[in-house]
């Protein structure tokens, strides 16, 4: 049918000028139009204008069938597995249009079924691309929600089974089970499989609750030790191709949990901190809160009228830091074989001393 429409349209054009053309002569379609056909540009090289007139042809139906074929690929791709794509970017960046739900996408090769979120704009003043949309869903937990339970932890460090339920001034939330531990410990952890999906920018969000002293930030610390008392989110080797996976962690976001609202000791961005400079692998990339308001005595129990990290009730102290709860980070370079890592780092008894919990995790990368 489109190509009946070309030539139709071109004998159109033959039969407006024809009666202009000597015996013999034909009409040269390919000149470019003319308002007065009397004024010549005839022919009467039949055969070389016959040429012309199909080289046109196969040209422009050429062009409209790769354009049709691209706009027929857009429309479909990542709908099923057969036409899966690289990354949500991609989809989103055919398919501007493209609405948030379940696509397919290729992982080492293979089409797997994942959530992409197509209209969500994460922080650009982080470094990241301002593009909305076009998002890989690695985790999403609410534990306002009944149905979703607290993660199992790490079975990549054999720490399964290391966080439990708990509902506490009917706040659920998901805290450490080792209630008498007192070392110092951040491999309370669950492992986010990522390998084979290729992405550079990570977004995402950590919510929590404190419970009662937690002391920030410890700057000597390194990254594989307890050098917060919070939730640290980290990039890591696949540990089924790196056995020392865990020396090779490299540092996304910090959520640091302080004493209290009237205090800087622990929180680097809060206004006085002495405490020391912040260690290099961290920089810039944290958010620190307390939920112990101004005035009052800290006590073990959960403090369940401030949440952690919303950016909301921050004491004076607090005002610099009080930002979040979403972050973005753009890594070095793009990969495609590090998992993303979230661990609940605390160093002292959770029965005598802290506790922190958490109720919100969402990670997306693309």
């Amino acid at each position: 049918m489109l190509t009946f429409a070309i030539v139709a349209s071109f004998a159109a054009l033959c039969s407006a000028v024809s009666t202009n053309c000597g015996s013999g002569q034909v009409c040269p379609v390919v000149v470019t139009a003319r308002t007065d056909p009397a004024s010549g540009n005839c022919s009467a090289n039949a055969s070389t204008i016959r040429s012309q007139i199909v080289s046109g042809l196969s040209s422009q139906i050429s062009g409209v069938s790769a354009n049709l074929i691209t706009a027929i690929n857009a429309k479909y791709l990542g709908l099923t597995a057969t036409t899966a794509a690289q990354t949500c970017l991609q989809i989103k960046q055919a398919r501007p249009s493209a609405t948030s739900g379940n696509y397919w996408i290729l992982k080492s090769s293979t089409p797997v079924q994942v959530y992409c979120e197509m209209s969500m704009v994460c922080d650009s003043s982080r470094g990241c691309s301002s593009l909305a949309g076009g998002w890989l869903q690695v985790a999403k937990l609410n534990m306002s929600n009944t149905s979703q339970s607290c993660p199992l932890g790490a079975s990549g460090v054999g720490n399964t089974g290391l966080f439990v339920t708990d509902v506490t001034s009917g706040i659920r939330s998901c805290r450490r089970i080792n209630a008498a531990g007192s070392a110092a410990d951040c491999n309370l952890g669950f492992l986010e499989v990522l390998g084979g999906f290729p992405y550079q920018e990570v977004c995402g969000r950590v919510l929590g609750y404190q419970w009662g002293s937690p002391d920030g930030v410890t700057v000597t610390r390194a990254l594989n030790e307890a050098y917060l008392d919070g939730v640290s989110v980290t990039s890591t080797p696949d540990p089924a191709v790196d056995g020392s996976w865990w020396q090779h962690r490299t540092h996304v976001w910090s959520y640091i949990a302080h004493f209290s609202e009237d205090s800087s000791t622990g929180c680097p961005c809060c206004t006085g901190y002495s405490g020391g400079a912040v260690p290099t692998y961290m920089g810039n990339n944290y958010y620190c809160e307390s939920g112990l308001p101004i005035g009052s005595t800290w006590t073990t129990n959960l403090y369940g009228s401030d949440q952690l990290w919303d950016s909301k009730q921050c004491g004076n102290l607090e005002a610099p830091c009080c930002s979040g709860p979403w972050f973005c980070n753009k890594l070095t370079s793009s990969t495609s074989n590090r998992f993303l890592e979230v661990r609940l780092c605390l160093d002292e008894s959770q029965t005598t001393n802290e506790d922190v919990s958490f109720t919100v995790v969402e990670l997306y990368v693309r």
